[in-house]
């Protein structure tokens, strides 16, 4: 298998701002240009006897030189230019001693040129040149109840621009008019609270990612479903004590659905319905050195391989532990991940949900470092 890619990319963003007697004005051009010329050779597989060099076997038809592969090949030889611009203004007013207002505007103009042989049979069977424009925009309140307490909204809408794999890997929808610009809307209202030895956000969201497009293996046509939703709600809190004790908190409670196709219905592939995180920190100083111990305990709901909902990746539970030692111009750290070497997985085959194989969290992990401060 090879896959060679020769990538080049220039950015560039420039903002001016004004502090104005109530806020602040931005406005900002940002510019992009990325090509890429790439030849892929993956797949490819033949019978070969088991030993260093070994040949290939006779007499198994797949084995011929003229079949490309005995199971699943694909070929490429593409380039690619594409270019964005884009011009942004944001406005934070204070429209009132308790009362904050910000709004953004983003303008962006998205052109791609690109052409590929998907054979590498000399031919070029795949000629794309687009010219798209767009325009994203945010909105949000903040209110401030007194000094310890706020309630806040957003309202954010905007777009991801399609790219060369886009283009590729979902050439049937695009040549059927799908523009593959995807649309990404969310809605959030939250509460936040900042005490002495308390602080927490909770932010309610509504998201909404429309058309939503699943590729399994490049080269084989792209699954779409019209729209995927989220709604759902996040807690983040922290807890401080006078002797150096503290506690992280962060949750996330969600329901999420595809909408349209045959998948009507189903949950959003590998997005589980709630994770947790806690986080003790102890910090205290031992003669000249400061020291922090640490932990975090992660738990992760049940979770779908495949947008069909077939395959469950179970749950699971991680403990992290660590310390850091801080001594003049030094640093020493120790972590130890995964402790209990928990089995999960964050992500199952996505070429073949059903396969016994998937990406799993790193098994019992123990790191020493040193750093120096000059």
């Amino acid at each position: 298998w090879e896959v060679r890619k020769n990538i080049d990319s220039f950015t560039n963003d420039i903002s001016l701002a004004r502090a104005l007697d109530r806020g602040v004005l931005t406005v900002g051009l940002y510019t992009a240009n990325s090509s890429s010329d790439e030849v892929w050779s993956i797949g490819n597989s033949k019978y070969q006897v088991v030993e260093n060099g070994g040949e290939i076997v006779d007499g198994i038809a797949c084995n011929e030189p003229t079949v490309d592969s005995c199971g699943f090949n694909f070929d490429l030889d593409a380039k690619g230019d594409a270019t964005t611009n884009a011009g942004y203004a944001a406005l934070e007013f204070d429209a009132t001693d308790v009362l904050t207002l910000d709004f953004g505007l983003r303008y962006e103009t998205h052109q791609v040129e690109y052409s590929a042989d998907t054979n590498t049979d000399g031919l070029v069977d795949l000629v794309i040149q687009t010219d798209e424009n767009e325009v994203a925009w945010t909105a949000a309140a903040n209110y401030s109840l007194n000094d310890e307490m706020g309630v806040f909204a957003r309202v954010n809408s905007g777009v991801k621009m399609p790219y060369f794999d886009d283009y590729r890997d979902n050439a049937g929808a695009f040549a059927n008019g799908n523009d593959l610009i995807i649309d990404v809307n969310q809605y959030e209202a939250g509460y936040k609270y900042a005490g002495d030895t308390t602080s927490l956000y909770a932010t309610a969201y509504y998201t909404e990612v429309d058309p939503s497009f699943f590729v399994a293996l490049s080269g084989v046509t792209a699954g779409v479903a019209s729209k995927n939703e989220a709604i759902g709600l996040e807690l983040d809190g922290n807890y401080y004590t006078d002797f150096g004790l503290s506690v992280n908190l962060n949750a996330t409670i969600q329901e999420t659905e595809i909408i349209g196709t045959d998948n009507d219905g189903n949950e959003v592939q590998r997005q589980p319905g709630w994770q947790l995180r806690v986080t003790p920190i102890y910090n205290f100083f031992a003669g000249e050195a400061d020291v922090s111990i640490y932990g975090t305990l992660t738990a992760v709901d049940d979770r779908f391989s495949d947008p069909g909902n077939n395959v469950v990746l179970e749950g699971y539970e991680k403990l992290d532990l660590g310390t850091i030692v801080a001594l003049d111009r030094l640093t020493f750290q120790l972590a130890l991940d995964n402790i209990t070497d928990e089995e999960g997985l964050t992500e199952g085959d996505p070429r073949n949900p059903a396969a016994p194989n998937g990406r799993f969290i790193m098994p019992r992990t123990i790191t020493f470092s040193v750093g120096y401060t000059f």
